[in-house]
């Protein structure tokens, strides 16, 4: 499943004739709300070769850096591995016994979906084709439905206190 298709299935705007957004649109907000990071991985198993960073869905296109130690270039591992970027795993053919690090492009998925319900409570187009579980809603039912969710994803939360 792309990014792409992940949003869509999260807004939800998953109907192919009736689209909320282009596919233009929903990368443009998924652009933005990305920055490289560098964060710490944590050891998942017994054997040192399974590790997990701390974000899932990472950007499809950027490539990844591994570092094992500090995340210096000299301290780079370029092969003996396998990145899954949808869970942020990473899978060593061999044990590590050191420090993990990883350089990658993280998608800020509550931003992007906050300014998704913001659009869509602005355009009175977007706003007539959003339905609720496919209740029959008053449009100020809606608005105030959209106005929870844009709340709810830009409040800080966990690790941001």
């Amino acid at each position: 499943m792309t990014n792409l298709e992940f949003l869509r299935m999260k807004i939800p705007d998953k109907d192919i004739t009736n689209q909320l957004f282009t596919d233009d649109e929903l990368s443009e907000i998924i652009k933005i709300h990305s920055e490289i990071k560098v964060m710490q991985a944590t050891q998942m198993d017994v054997d040192s070769k399974v590790f997990k960073i701390p974000v899932y869905r990472l950007d499809e296109t950027y490539v990844e850096r591994i570092f094992i130690g500090l995340p210096y270039p000299e301290n780079e591992l370029t092969s003996g591995f396998t990145m899954d970027k949808e869970a942020g795993i990473i899978y060593f053919d061999d044990a590590v016994g050191a420090d993990v690090y990883v350089q990658a492009k993280v998608i800020n998925w509550n931003d992007v979906l906050a300014d998704c319900y913001e659009m869509i409570m602005g355009d009175i187009n977007k706003l007539n084709s959003y339905s609720i579980q496919n209740a029959s809603q008053q449009m100020d039912d809606t608005k105030a439905h959209l106005r929870y969710l844009v709340n709810y994803y830009r409040s800080p939360r966990g690790w941001d206190l």
